[in-house]
């Protein structure tokens, strides 16, 4: 009687007739007399393809479901610490990130030798995300001590011998931009099946609505604190986790972008038996009815950051995904016309009728005012990148190096961390060689994303989502710094990876 194991490999005993084909194949050898009646027959233990079982799809499967949950919890989590804006959190997420790059391509290398890794398709981006690298890391060596005289009159005795003024911030820097790439690399490897994608997506809606209602519980259940702690800035405001009203309204509007597109594919989005059909109204479900709920919610936090940029932005970002899914679903372009300002009418009278002397609503009356000490900085900052065109003061420099071009004309009483434009910040932490690679790097990207809504049938909810995001994230960037804040670049980088990743549909559902 045959004895299997069910957690051994499995094995098929079978009489051993290799001695009787031996004789056929080799004349040569010694003939083995043939079995009689009544002899002992002969087994030889056969392995079957356990190993083949173990390396398959399937197994890749499970590999990359778990991933995902992962990459979510970690986006859930990671701006629990101010929004990630200290050293302590890049350090900390830069090992989370690499430990689970490193043990899911082992456990991939294990149960799935053969499956392609979907970064090798993208050179392009690499080669380019890696010059960045290796531009900030040549900032730290110390072979521009003969560059002194372009340090602006500092003494000879101050000038640093690294092109960065403070060799310890941009390393530090250096470490985080490098966590991006690795989370970029890891959702673009998870990224291969469609419905792994749209489910990543949903946990990390979830993720957001569950911090707008914690903001929006801190600012008055809770007495107005930040992480149960008193505030010493933004009292009055929302402002979650994060440390600064606009950093959170940033990540607030890339929810809303999640939940808009989220809400518009489930209402005409096509299905997947019939993706021609594209332009059928499937009405208002209770799935629908939900995330009307939730982007409620979010846009609740949103004002009550008072944010006026994170305001427009979110706005933006709620007309960009309407326009695109419209499109894509076979309205005509006067139809998305009209059914986006009918929905930007109510969108501003529902925001005269719930600011009325919201904080929200007396900023943007004093915008006016407060943009003469914006341009003022923008100006300076400006002729600082203008001192320095080619190298940049280093990564995270700016703090430090513009206090050699402060003038009184912007206020003195207070140090200036951020020029509140990222373009500007690219340009004078890296240069304007380097700075304008960052910023055609996401242009090339935006591209390829758009060309993908094009060409998709059924999966480009992933990359309608990434072109709002980017569209939300280049206006905001254009009057603050909510993208130098750690938290909102990993989910940044999450929503940009997951529309480009390529569908696999030739290797089952890995």
């Amino acid at each position: 009687m045959m004895d299997f194991d069910q957690t051994a490999p499995r094995v098929l005993q079978t009489p051993d007739r290799s001695r009787q084909a031996q004789t056929l194949d080799h004349p040569d050898s010694p003939v083995q007399p043939a079995p009689q009646h009544g002899d002992a027959l002969v087994f030889e233990t056969v392995e079957l393809a356990s190993e083949a079982q173990r390396q398959s799809p399937k197994a890749a499967t499970a590999v990359n479901n778990l991933m995902a949950f992962l990459v979510a919890l970690f986006l859930v989590l990671i701006p629990i610490p101010y929004g990630a804006n200290t050293a302590l959190a890049w350090m900390a997420a830069t090992v989370a990130l690499a430990l689970m790059l490193a043990g899911y391509l082992l456990a991939i290398l294990y149960v799935d030798p053969g499956r392609p890794l979907q970064f090798a398709r993208a050179r392009w981006l690499f080669w380019s995300v890696g010059l960045i690298l290796l531009g900030v890391a040549l900032q730290l060596l110390p072979i521009w001590g003969g560059l002194g005289a372009v340090w602006h009159g500092l003494p000879d005795s101050l000038h640093p011998v690294t092109a960065s003024f403070s060799p310890t911030a941009t390393g530090l820097g250096l470490i985080r931009l490098a966590s991006y790439g690795v989370l970029f690399v890891l959702v673009l490897e998870i990224g291969t099946n469609r419905y792994r994608v749209e489910r990543l997506l949903f946990w990390i809606y979830c993720g957001i609505v569950a911090h707008a209602i914690w903001g929006l519980m801190s600012l008055t259940f809770f007495g107005d604190t930040l992480l149960f702690g008193p505030k010493t800035a933004y009292k009055g405001v929302a402002t979650g986790t994060f440390i600064n009203r606009n950093s959170f309204a940033t990540y607030l509007a890339f929810g809303l972008v999640i939940g808009t597109a989220r809400l518009w594919v489930q209402m005409r989005g096509p299905r997947a038996r019939s993706p021609r059909l594209r332009s059928s109204y499937q009405g208002l479900t209770l799935d629908s009815l939900v995330h009307l709920v939730w982007l409620m919610v979010v846009l609740a936090a949103l004002f009550a950051t008072g944010s006026r940029l994170g305001l427009m932005v979110g706005l933006l970002g709620i007309v960009s995904v309407t326009v695109l899914v419209l499109l894509k679903t076979g309205m005509t372009a006067a139809r998305v016309a009209l059914v986006c300002g009918i929905g930007g009418l109510g969108l501003a009278l529902g925001a005269v009728l719930l600011m009325g002397r919201d904080v929200t609503a007396e900023r943007l009356v004093y915008s006016f005012v407060d943009s003469r000490h914006r341009l003022q900085l923008f100006s300076q900052t400006w002729d600082m990148i203008l001192a320095r065109p080619w190298l940049g003061y280093g990564l995270d420099s700016f703090p430090l190096a513009f206090e050699m071009f402060h003038q009184p004309a912007l206020r003195m009483d207070r140090t200036w961390a951020q020029p509140h434009n990222s373009y500007l910040t690219l340009w004078a932490e890296l240069g304007l060689p380097l700075g304008t690679v960052v910023i055609g790097v996401q242009i090339a990207v935006l591209i390829v994303l758009i060309r993908a809504i094009r060409r998709r049938e059924l999966a480009y909810l992933p990359a309608v989502v990434a072109v709002a995001v980017m569209a939300v994230a280049a206006a905001h960037s254009l009057g603050d710094f909510s993208l130098e804040i750690a938290a909102n670049t990993y989910l940044y980088v999450t929503l940009i990876a997951l529309g480009l990743a390529r569908r696999s549909y030739s290797r089952g559902t890995s």
